[in-house]
């Protein structure tokens, strides 16, 4: 779908999260993004990023019923052509956990795709408050913008900031952390229950969650080295390619073939992308015995 970026003038939009309030907000058209908790029940319950995506865009006047996310393998001919304009899409299908579909309608490789084309902007936002944070960035940002979402319900466990550096620290530990696991999108909340385990075993590990490589590849040393320190081994986890993951991380967890027509949580869990191979990866890279 392609947001009417230019009509835009002000909005309030409100999605459910589990950390309170965001309030976000872009120049010049100034998009503000005040996301209200459910303070009764302290828990929100789990949205897709395309859900909440799209309910930000109808109520920004972005996008009208007729409007949906696509696919992210429609996207890539027009995304090529807008590479040096302003301009934006929501893309969704974003991994295997769209089930039974099967691989069609799996883009496991689209997302190196989009990555790898010049002047792209592309955002992999974890959950609902870093979907709200990228829609005002996108806003802000001059130049083609890509949110690729997921379909599948993920629970919020994000306060959203990472949607502006690039990446952010998700988990953290008393100490400095032994190893670093770096999700995108849905694979944010399975980093965060691996570090759980880990945690419990006695390993001190980090989570970060990393929803746009080229913001943060913009960003400072420092603070780069501060997210991500030099000398502190990390596991990357995605459910797609592996390419262009050897940049940030130090043992990759993907999928490099193609998915498989089964229930999305049954598709991730036998092609790898779950607690114990995420447990397992940092073990191996900490060379201790799992």
């Amino acid at each position: 779908m392609k947001p009417k970026l230019g009509g835009l003038k002000h909005a309030t939009i409100t999605v459910p999260t589990l950390t309170g309030y965001i309030n976000a907000t872009a120049t010049p058209t100034r998009l503000e993004v005040n996301v209200p908790c459910n303070s009764a029940a302290k828990l929100c319950l789990p949205r897709s990023t395309a859900d909440t995506a799209q309910r930000i865009a109808k109520g920004a006047g972005l996008a009208n019923d007729e409007e949906k996310p696509v696919h992210t393998e429609l996207l890539l001919d027009g995304a090529t052509v807008e590479s040096a304009v302003d301009g934006g899409h929501l893309c969704t299908h974003d991994s295997v956990a769209v089930g039974e579909d099967g691989p069609t309608h799996q883009p496991v490789e689209q997302l190196a795709g989009l990555r790898s084309m010049p002047d792209l902007h592309v955002v992999r936002p974890a959950d609902a408050n870093e979907t709200a944070v990228a829609w005002a960035d996108a806003i802000a940002h001059y130049g083609p913008t890509v949110l690729v979402l997921s379909r599948q319900d993920v629970r919020v466990v994000t306060n959203g900031s990472a949607a502006i550096t690039g990446a952010g620290i998700v988990g953290e530990v008393d100490d400095d952390p032994e190893a670093i696991i770096i999700g995108t999108g849905s694979e944010v909340a399975l980093c965060v229950d691996a570090a759980e385990v880990l945690k419990a075993a006695g390993r001190k590990v980090r989570v970060v969650s990393m929803p746009s490589w080229d913001r943060f590849r913009a960003q400072p040393a420092e603070f780069r080295y501060a997210v991500l320190p030099a000398g502190v081994p990390t596991v990357s986890v995605e459910a797609g390619s592996t390419f262009g993951w050897h940049e940030w991380s130090d043992r990759q967890i993907g999928i490099d073939r193609f998915g498989a027509s089964a229930p999305g949580d049954v598709a991730l869990d036998r092609l790898g992308i779950n607690v114990d191979a995420v447990v397992a990866a940092v073990h191996d890279v900490l060379g201790v015995a799992s």
